[in-house]
Order: structure tokens, then C-alpha cells, then sequence
């Protein structure tokens, strides 16, 4: 397939001589007067060597390509790099082997190992002498879990960092990581299924560790900005579960993107927000306003905002809308009578049983609504749905909602 970055393409009937021949003065077609300047303003006669068959295949090959285009890495040809003094590419000095860090054993590459060292590089960062990475990635999982990690400074495991809150189960999981084969799904359970993670979220009365670093209680965190999209496409019945392909970028031979005109787009999915596609100069309005993650940095943890637009968000967003009238025509066609639609609303959307006050206040609301409707343009039949509608967003604002407990 050729690639656009080729811009000397040319089909003729008159054969081009070969890459390694002299060139030869290609014959000038007939009725063509050489050496003729080129007036701008009278149309220039079409090239009589051109293939009109050929460039009308042109465009589309550059286009589409006979085949699916994937960008992919391949082994290279390895070297040693030399110095550069001062950072100058021009004056170079001593030669530096390849090899590993001097603080974790700084071994060189065999002289005749002629890969790209990947390979040695996997073996020597997850060799029983070197704990850190094991460390490092229990610690980040546990972050996962309980918000922040058993040393705070997750980036940070030097001296000028954090001392782990507790030492002997950092090492304790530091240890079984690699015994279990390195399998994140067993650390993932064996921590889901301790019992400082099935701890109640709700804080002692008295407390001498206001910081819940003893983890006294379950640390209570606030869906992140992808999990937040996921359940209201999955309560909206909407989330498609199929795996992402590629982004819908315009094609390629559009493209004339420069410093002063960057690409910058926003493609709708149902899919999970894993799929949604992240660019660099301009992040997705949606994970910009839940506090995504930083598409320019690693972001070892989400510093996270409460804000009114967050809130504005849930309330009147069209995508918010479309999930919640989705939850509300199901709850509408799973119940009969109000109360069992109301219980099933709170089961579906916060997992748990309405209180005597909640179906009281709920009922208030939808009769209070219903009769703001009955003056609406919305036709009657409905009337009923929205109304339900505007409940389950009254649910998608509450901390049951946004929060773990």
C-alpha cells in the first residue's frame, strides 16, 4: 500500500527507466512545444502520457488500500549509543554498552546479542533480586481497591517518598505476586476477599486515625469518570458490549493537519469508555469534566474536583437523558403499581431497598411532576414515562449512586 508521505506518483504510457539506468530525455509528446513557460491563465493541455484509468485507481489505493492498514513495531538494528556532550548530536563521545541500572545490578548485554534487549530487559526487571517491581504493582492494585496505595507516594518508593502504612503486607504481597505467576486476577482476589475490604464504609464514633490510614473502616471513593459512563450506559440499556475497532478519523488523504490546525475530534460510542479515543492536544470534554486521568502525563492517581458542572451534568446532559429514560421504561414495563416501581428503581440504581421516607418523597415528586407535564407539549401517553424519567435522575445525582461504599 503506498503511503501519502510518497508525493511523486505519476502513471504514464512512456516507461520509466529503471531505479540503477542513466537517465535517458524521456520523449516529448507531439504538438508540445518545448521549453514553453506556463501561462496561469489559459488552461493547460491534460498530459497526453497520463493514464486516466490509472489516477482514477490513484486516489482511492491512497485512500483505502487494497488491504486493512495497522501500525506496528519491528525489531530494528540494535546498537550501543554514543555520548552526547552537552546534548549536541554533533559531538559525540564514549560509547555506552547497553545494559541495565547500576542500582539494580547493572548487567550489560551479551556482545553478540543482536535483539532489541526487550527481552532481556522483562527478565531482569521480574528476577527474584530485584523486589521493586513486584512492589510497585501489588501496591498500585491495592490503590485500585482502597483508593490509595500502602505508600502513598505510588511514583515514589525512593527515600524521599512514603513509608508504607503497613510494611509486613507490603511484603507479604510483594512475595505471593510472583509466586502466583504474576497473575493480577489472583492479587485482585485475594484482596477482594480479605476482610479489610468487605469492612463497612461507615466510620467509627471515635477515632484516633482521622485519616483511615489503619483502614478502621472501608475507605468510601467516588466512581471514576469511566466506571461513572459505563453504569449509566449499562442501567440505560445501552451499553454495547461488543470489542472497539478502529476510531472513524477521516481519511487519510484529507488529512492537512499543521501546528496552527491540529486534529482534535470527539467520536460518540456506547462502547466502554476503554474504547473512547484519547488525543493528546485536547482531552474528551466528558473525562475533562470527571477528572480523567492527565493525556500528556502518567497520572499515578486522579486528583478529584467537586464541582457545580459535574452536578449540571447529571441533570441535563442528553446523554444522561437517554440512559435514564431507558432505566425508566424498564422499571415502567417490570412493575405494576408505583411502589414496586419505585423498590425497583433503588435496587437497580443503588443496590438497595427504599426507606419509608424515600417512597414518600418519590411519590411527592412524581405526582408533583405529572401535573407539570399535564401543561407540557409532551403528548399524553408520554407523560408517565418522562415523569420516570426525571426520577431516575434524581437517583443518578446520589451519593449511593456515585460513590462505593
Amino acid at each position: 500500500r503506498p503511503m501519502l508521505e510518497i508525493d511523486n506518483i505519476a502513471a504514464s504510457r512512456v516507461p520509466f527507466p529503471s531505479v540503477d539506468s542513466p537517465l535517458p530525455a524521456l520523449p516529448m509528446p507531439e504538438g508540445e512545444i518545448k521549453a514553453q513557460p506556463a501561462d496561469k491563465n489559459k488552461a493547460q493541455p491534460a498530459d497526453k502520457n497520463a493514464v486516466p484509468e490509472v489516477l482514477a485507481e490513484l486516489h482511492p489505493l491512497l485512500e483505502n488500500g487494497p488491504c486493512e492498514l495497522a501500525y506496528a513495531v519491528v525489531e530494528g538494528t540494535p546498537g550501543n549509543t554514543r555520548v552526547h556532550k552537552r546534548g549536541e548530536p554533533s559531538k559525540l563521545g564514549d560509547e555506552v554498552p547497553r545494559r541495565w541500572l547500576d542500582i539494580l545490578g547493572g548487567d550489560v548485554l551479551e556482545k553478540d546479542n543482536a535483539g532489541s534487549g526487550r527481552l532481556e530487559l522483562a527478565n531482569w526487571l521480574t528476577r527474584k533480586e530485584n523486589p521493586l517491581t513486584a512492589r510497585v504493582m501489588v501496591n498500585r492494585i491495592w490503590q485500585h481497591h482502597f483508593a490509595q496505595g500502602l505508600v502513598a507516594t505510588e511514583n515514589d518508593f525512593g527515600t524521599r517518598g512514603s513509608r508504607p502504612t503497613h510494611p509486613e503486607l507490603l511484603d507479604f504481597l510483594a512475595t505471593r505476586f510472583p509466586a502466583d505467576g504474576w497473575s493480577i486476577k489472583k492479587m485482585h482476589r485475594r484482596m477482594m476477599l480479605s476482610s479489610v475490604y468487605q469492612l463497612s464504609s461507615a466510620e467509627p464514633a471515635t477515632t484516633t486515625d482521622p485519616a483511615n490510614l489503619l483502614l478502621a473502616h472501608y475507605p468510601r471513593q467516588r466512581l471514576d469518570a469511566e466506571s461513572l459512563r459505563d453504569s449509566l450506559l449499562l442501567l440505560g440499556g445501552n451499553l454495547d458490549r461488543s470489542v472497539g475497532k478502529e476510531q472513524p478519523f477521516p481519511a487519510m488523504a484529507t488529512w492537512g493537519f499543521t501546528q496552527h490546525n491540529p486534529f482534535t475530534a470527539v467520536y460518540e460510542s456506547s462502547r466502554r469508555s476503554i474504547y473512547l479515543m484519547t488525543q493528546r492536544l485536547k482531552r474528551h470534554p466528558y473525562l475533562s469534566l470527571f477528572d480523567g486521568a492527565d493525556t500528556n502525563a502518567s497520572t499515578p492517581r486522579r486528583q478529584e474536583t467537586t464541582v457545580p458542572t459535574q452536578s449540571l451534568f447529571l441533570l441535563n446532559d442528553p446523554f444522561v437523558h437517554e440512559q435514564a429514560a431507558g432505566l425508566a421504561r424498564r422499571v415502567h414495563a417490570s412493575a405494576a403499581d408505583e411502589p414496586a416501581r419505585i423498590r425497583l428503581a433503588y435496587e437497580i440504581a443503588l443496590t438497595r431497598e427504599p426507606t419509608a421516607e424515600d417512597f414518600a418523597a418519590d411519590q411527592a415528586f412524581l405526582a408533583e411532576y405529572r401535573q407539570l407535564l399535564a401543561t407540557s407539549n409532551i403528548p399524553a401517553d408520554q407523560r408517565d414515562v418522562a415523569a420516570w424519567s426525571a426520577l431516575v435522575r434524581t437517583l443518578f445525582t446520589r451519593n449511593g449512586f456515585l460513590f462505593v461504599d
